[in-house]
């Protein structure tokens, strides 16, 4: 049985946290299953309630905007272009996203939709689009020094 410090990538500091998630060896590796998936697929927009999250995608319609709410906490305002319409788009907290976002960028948006505002208030944001498709990601145990993509790596 193959061992962890064997495989390429991984050192001591990340075979610590691996061993915080019960995972001592190779086979323990591979057999580290998902604790849930999160199904990414465009929402049927004719067919959503207020408050209902929702998953769309788009191309962002002019420079994103910040407001201040208080000291500690900041609100990042856009308009996202999708198939159907237009939909003000807001995100509170995350700041660095506001540095990556571009006019013309193709967006994904999760979050919850305000059907009277005719807003989504995002959870999260990414680049690129869903093109019809259904895609199914994992979603693993994690600890605070070892994320999803280091895991998956």
């Amino acid at each position: 049985m193959q061992e962890l410090e064997q495989i390429k990538g991984i050192g001591t500091k990340t075979i610590e946290q691996l061993n915080k998630l019960n995972i001592y060896n190779l086979e323990d590796l591979i057999t580290y299953y998902p604790k849930n998936y999160f199904v990414l697929k465009r929402t049927n927009l004719n067919k959503i309630n207020t408050d209902e999250k929702i998953i769309i995608d788009g191309i962002l319609e002019g420079k994103p905007i910040i407001n201040s709410i208080n000291y500690k906490l900041k609100k990042i305002t856009f308009r996202l272009l999708t198939q159907e319409r237009i939909f003000n788009i807001f995100m509170y907290g995350s700041i660095y996203t506001y540095k990556d976002l571009k006019i013309g960028e193709k967006l994904i948006i999760i979050g919850k939709y305000n059907q009277y505002k005719n807003t989504i208030t995002a959870t999260e944001i990414r680049k690129g689009s869903l093109n019809n498709k259904v895609t199914i990601e994992p979603i693993y145990q994690t600890t605070s020094s070892l994320n999803k993509k280091t895991l998956s790596k």
